[in-house]
């Protein structure tokens, strides 16, 4: 098994990337020239947790009956049945105040669900002044059918402010129902979607620029459809730099891209979690002496899985919007992978504790010599540390595949 990559060359490198992580060891160092040793496991802890604590406000408006609470239900992967889901009605209005949904594997990441806009409570002119305007991160206008005129309100109010938003044209799924009745035959569900988007665009182009359109359907069933997945894409890269963590880790995968981006972020982890494990302390695995943490490197494979939707409840989630038995979709999915284990705690230590049995036989001298020295002071083991490193690569690279096999079986779902 060839070494990924060196700490030095990756950390080190002049002028390299702040994105590319480098800038965990900067941090890194410039506490322990401050510090030294003194708490630096603590430190280290803190560190690989508060990059998801940094609150991500996303207000989700429009009119009243255009599902916005059936919308925040859907991209937090729940029915209107679960707990914790946005009260949904389509008889009356629901959402008669601003109401806040944490997203749960998260609570960081909230959705607002705004009242609708131009109700007798919520009149046009007093909503944004009504609602805290500048409370929030990202507004989200969803529409239904055609751009109407609080939507040309909303848009224009909302560009003045210089206000980051989408247009979001929802319900597809029942306006392709609808025109596949009317039309037969003869209907062209590509043709439709397209005109549907291009119509949106141009009504949006009058009233405010540089905001994207996107067409989607709405409800669970649908989440990996159309142009959802592009607006999940387009809320990771609008995100502030400092809350890029946030939704990157929180919000559920649902297409190859948003899993290319979770993976990505994960490995930049991966040195610092090698190096509090490192830190830690010597655990026997296999006969051979390694200093490293075993829980603390479990739990951090067990997040990996819950970042994907591949822990116990997010499966058991999946197989009731599936309406499958969760054994099947786990085998599915899963196959004779040995990561579904993760699932409890006692069993992923035994997975973690192979791979670090294999990967330590790997570890070479070589490697550990370009280890920088302010490092060697903090940890009694070089070799431990390439050790962690790679088995965490080893690790997150199989459960990158196993939720790239999750997203595929959405994508083939029947419309």
């Amino acid at each position: 098994m060839k070494f990924v990559f060196s700490i030095e060359s990756r950390f080190l490198t002049p002028n390299a990337n702040e994105n590319s992580g480098n800038i965990f060891l900067q941090q890194t160092q410039q506490y322990l020239a401050q510090n030294g040793t003194e708490n630096f496991d603590e430190w280290i802890k803190h560190m690989m947790e508060e990059g998801c604590k940094k609150p991500l406000l996303i207000a989700v408006t429009g009119e009243t009956g255009v599902g916005k609470s059936t919308f925040i239900n859907t991209i937090r992967c729940l029915s209107a049945t679960d707990p914790g889901a946005a009260e949904t009605n389509s008889l009356e209005e629901c959402t008669m105040e601003v109401q806040e949904y944490p997203d749960l594997r998260n609570p960081n990441l909230v959705y607002c669900d705004l009242p609708g806009i131009g109700s007798l409570k919520f009149p046009k002119d007093e909503y944004l002044t009504k609602i805290s305007v500048d409370r929030y991160d990202f507004f989200i206008i969803l529409s239904r059918n055609r751009f109407k005129e609080n939507d040309r309100y909303l848009a224009k109010e909302l560009d003045r402010l210089r206000k980051k938003f989408y247009y979001v044209r929802t319900r597809l799924d029942e306006d392709l129902q609808n025109e596949r009745k009317n039309r037969g035959d003869s209907f062209d569900e590509s043709d439709y979607v397209d005109k549907a988007r291009r119509t949106s665009e141009n009504s949006l182009k009058d009233n405010a620029s540089n905001h994207p359109v996107f067409i989607i359907s709405g409800s669970l069933e649908n989440y990996g459809k159309w142009d959802f997945p592009k607006l999940i894409q387009a809320l990771i890269d609008d995100a502030p730099d400092m809350k890029k963590e946030v939704i990157i880790r929180t919000i559920t995968a649902n297409s190859h891209e948003i899993v290319d981006r979770k993976a990505a972020l994960l490995e930049q982890r991966i040195f610092l979690a090698a190096l509090a494990a490192a830190f830690a302390g010597a655990v026997t695995v296999f006969g051979l002496s390694i200093a490293c943490d075993t829980i603390l490197i479990s739990r951090e494979v067990h997040q990996y899985l819950k970042d994907f939707g591949l822990d116990e409840e997010s499966m058991e989630n999946l197989a009731k919007t599936l309406n499958t038995d969760r054994a099947h979709l786990e085998k599915t999915i899963f196959g004779a992978s040995n990561v579904i284990q993760g699932n409890y705690m006692s069993a992923i230590q035994t997975v973690v504790k192979a791979t670090l049995g294999k990967t330590v036989l790997f570890s070479s001298v070589g490697g550990c010599a370009q280890i920088a020295p302010i490092f060697r002071q903090v940890i009694s083991s070089a070799t431990s540390l390439l050790t962690v490193e790679s088995a965490l690569q080893t690790l997150l690279s199989e459960i990158k595949l196993l939720a790239l096999k999750r997203v595929d079986l959405l994508l083939q779902l029947p419309e």
